[in-house]
């Protein structure tokens, strides 16, 4: 099925004369539009309303999902308020060219730099009365688009691409099991990795220092950082594991001046607390929208923590969808989806995408799936030929294959290069029985 494409709804909401909010379409395929409306909620209601949708909780990926109908009852108001008039008749009609197929999809990119008060609300949950919820389609996904003057393009990635896993779980903050995490990171990837579309990579030890030397050996497309966030009000940190194994707090700024000088990285995922949150005054001041300023094109963070679960379902869905050549908002929304058929009712309105991608295709994978393609037919006709020789007493020259955990052997050859040897030799012994058994023939044939 080919990778799902959008035709653009762009919403920027800016603060208009007498405490008022302007919102403007600025485009979309059924024209322009611009409104305005009041304040959105009141304090307590809000407060009301984020401690339903998610309560803090003192660990990581605590805690079952809440009731639906919060969930309905908070996204009907936002989208009622702000999708109002024009504004709202110009969704509408985009909505229905989708039914008609006259569009693909429409990828909801909001612009909130302006009012980064209500960059703080739960967008996600965004409830159109007649189409449930706008996020969990997999048509219309919503973006946070920060416009930046360096648009990302996306990256030509051949086989595999690259996930680098940081678990950090320092001694002296709330355990994370972190064998149970690096068991689930690799029970996500399990299926892409033996399909040659993915090479999974565990940071040990989950250090900064680690990681600074880990980007300078290999490539890394995508970072999943696995911990503990936090938020001092104005900065955004993580929290690494120091050199003596207790924490070692990382602030957004020095991580992404790491980051950013990583040319291949394309994609950074924080399952980590307080990692979407983000300033009442300043658009930038989040560990998310620090990362997309110098120039990270598109973070996957999240806005409440995440049960065990919810986690698992979400990494397995979401990387199977990049690896099959999906943008990341349709990525997201296929995470969505599995994570509320698995019954987290409302988990799935917890990851927030930031991105400054026009168009949201971070790789290029058509040649990722190609070769893997490649490489399983040459594998079956490796293993039916090393029977055929097994049968005939002759050994199998198979080489090694990465896919299956072999290794390359100690003259320094790749696993790549090893295998290609092994073929070459097997084809080569094959076709020396062919030689000789023409030989007896033709012996045969002038004898008669």
């Amino acid at each position: 099925m080919p990778a799902p494409e959008y035709k653009e709804f762009d919403l920027e909401i800016s603060r208009g004369p007498d405490d008022m909010y302007k919102v403007d379409v600025i485009r979309s395929p059924a024209g322009e539009a611009h409104e305005t409306f009041k304040g959105l909620f009141e304090k307590f209601e809000l407060e009301n309303y984020l401690l339903k949708l998610g309560p803090v909780r003192r660990g990581v990926r605590r805690g079952p999902s809440k009731d639906t109908s919060v969930a309905e009852a908070f996204g009907t108001k936002l989208f009622t308020q702000v999708f109002c008039g024009k504004v709202g008749d110009r969704f509408s009609a985009c909505l229905d060219q989708i039914d008609t197929r006259t569009i693909p999809g429409l990828r909801v990119s909001l612009r909130l730099v302006g009012v980064p008060e209500l960059a703080q609300l739960p967008w996600e949950f965004l409830f159109h009365p007649d189409r449930r919820f706008i996020a969990l389609s997999q048509r219309t996904p919503i973006v946070r688009y920060i416009d930046l003057p360096r648009p990302a393009t996306p990256l030509q990635v051949a086989a595999p691409l690259r996930v680098l896993t940081v678990v950090a779980s320092p001694s002296d903050y709330d355990q994370l099991d972190a064998a149970k995490e690096k068991q689930n990171v690799r029970e996500a990837l399990k299926d892409l990795t033996e399909r040659g579309l993915v090479e999974g990579d565990l940071l040990e030890p989950a250090t900064f220092g680690a990681l600074q030397k880990r980007l300078r050996q290999d490539p890394v497309h995508v970072l999943h950082f696995i911990g503990h966030g936090s938020w001092d009000g104005d900065t955004g940190s993580l929290v690494f594991e120091g050199p003596d194994g207790k924490s070692a707090e990382i602030d957004a700024d020095t991580l992404a001046t790491l980051l950013c000088d990583h040319d291949p990285l394309r994609l950074v995922v924080l399952n980590a607390c307080e990692s979407a949150k983000s300033s009442p005054t300043n658009p930038y001041a989040g560990t998310a929208a620090t990362l997309i300023r110098h120039g990270i094109p598109a973070v996957v963070a999240m806005q409440f923590d995440i049960s065990d679960d919810a986690a698992l379902q979400f990494s397995q869905a979401f990387y199977q969808a990049i690896a099959d050549g999906y943008p990341a908002e349709a990525a997201l929304a296929e995470a969505r989806k599995a994570m509320n058929g698995q019954g987290s009712v409302v988990e799935w309105g917890t990851p927030v995408l930031f991105s400054r991608s026009l168009d949201g295709r971070l790789f290029d994978l058509k040649r990722v799936k190609r070769v893997a393609a490649d490489a399983e037919q040459q594998d079956a006709q490796s293993e039916r030929a090393s029977e055929a020789t097994a049968e005939e007493g002759v050994p199998s020259k198979r080489g090694p294959n990465p896919a299956k955990g072999e290794f390359s052997d100690q003259e320094g050859k790749t696993a790549r290069e090893r295998e290609l040897e092994g073929r070459v030799q097997m084809l080569e012994e094959m076709y020396r029985k062919v030689a000789v058994e023409n030989e007896k023939l033709l012996n045969q044939t002038r004898k008669k």
